[in-house]
């Protein structure tokens, strides 16, 4: 039977992990998501959200960048800075409403009704727009960041997500759109699932 059917059928009474990835030959793996939870991730039903509701203040701990690769890129100043440059991006697009009050701390004080944004970048690779003008793919841009989600007073890990930005395109198209445009609409991808 389709993995998807398993999980759908056991998610709502136990949690299930699993390490290493789906065999891409069930096609019912469309059908699910991971979320990360140490080097294991848990498999749910695609569009599953953690119920946030009891959560009335964010503490958006600093992005980590870990790329392994981050330090080879060129345009050092964009790799350096996007850390910060994506928190604001993210705070900006939280606006006022989502939480009673988003707290940009080094680490979150344990507090009932406070939730813990941790973000690490895993793959930040600024690209070229000359580039990509000259020859589609070639400069290619591409961002991918994972989010966990933590309750401050438990430290019990609630779930997260993975967010992921490419722009590989030619020609005028592929320079008109850069690292900065990838780094907006990952900020805005994490900002709508809160």
């Amino acid at each position: 039977f389709p993995l998807a059917s398993f999980i759908e059928a056991n998610a709502p009474r136990f949690p299930i992990f699993m390490c290493g990835g789906f065999k891409e030959v069930d096609p019912s793996v469309a059908e699910l998501d991971t979320w990360p939870v140490g080097f294991a991730a848990q498999v749910v039903p695609k569009g599953t959200k953690v119920d946030l509701a009891a959560y009335s203040r964010l503490c958006l701990e600093p992005f980590a960048m870990a790329d392994p690769r981050a330090g080879d890129r060129k345009q050092e100043y964009l790799v350096e800075s996007a850390p910060q440059r994506l928190a604001k991006l993210l705070v900006d697009d939280l606006g006022a409403g989502v939480f009673s009050e988003v707290l940009q701390v080094g680490t979150c004080e344990p507090a009932g009704g406070r939730l813990v944004l941790r973000a690490r970048i895993t793959q930040y690779k600024p690209g070229s727009e000359t580039a990509r003008f000259m020859l589609a793919g070639a400069g290619s841009a591409q961002i991918e960041i994972t989010v966990t989600l933590v309750d401050a007073e438990s430290s019990q890990q609630l779930g997260g997500f993975e967010a992921k930005g490419l722009w590989a395109w030619g020609g005028a198209a592929g320079a008109s759109v850069g690292i900065s445009d990838l780094e907006k609409n990952v900020a805005y991808e994490i900002s709508s699932y809160l």
